[in-house]
């Protein structure tokens, strides 16, 4: 079982779909539906540039072009480049950060997902809220007549 303690490296998922800036945002957009993902990285080789969320992709507000899947996906493909579109300024995490920290720094609800890198900025990883809350809702139910767990 682990705990808050653990290194984030014990929960992190490391079969991470990912896409480069030369990807086009429909290719994003059926990675993310093919997948059900909501959070990808961009990548140049191991190398972490930025990530991409479906809020990022829902912000670009592109309801004025109607439903029609291929006229959206050109549009997206020749207004919005994924350099443009993800976010730089990333929160990440090593893979000998604490559980506990991960969960924190996620809580502020700012963003859903910590990329986990190595010192060279390389993406070995990702943690998402919902991998927290499956954690959480694995950990056995403490009696309220019971201690505190171990790691309160």
């Amino acid at each position: 079982m682990l705990g808050p303690d653990a290194p984030i490296s014990s929960l992190m998922r490391t079969d991470v779909h990912t896409v480069t800036p030369t990807h086009r945002l429909r290719d994003v957009r059926e990675l993310m539906r093919e997948h059900q993902l909501h959070h990808v990285p961009v990548v140049d080789g191991p190398r972490l540039l930025g990530m991409l969320s479906a809020s990022d992709l829902l912000d670009l507000g592109f309801g004025e072009h109607g439903h029609d899947e291929a006229e959206l996906a050109a549009f997206l493909d020749r207004r919005f480049p994924i350099s443009q579109v993800m976010a730089r300024d990333l929160v990440t995490v090593s893979p000998s950060t604490p559980i506990r920290k991960a969960a924190a720094l996620l809580s502020g609800g700012t963003f859903h997902a910590l990329p986990v890198v190595d010192g060279d900025g390389d993406l070995l990883g990702i943690v998402t809220s919902s991998d927290l809350l499956r954690l959480l809702a694995q950990l056995p139910r403490v009696a309220e007549d019971s201690p505190a767990p171990p790691w309160k």
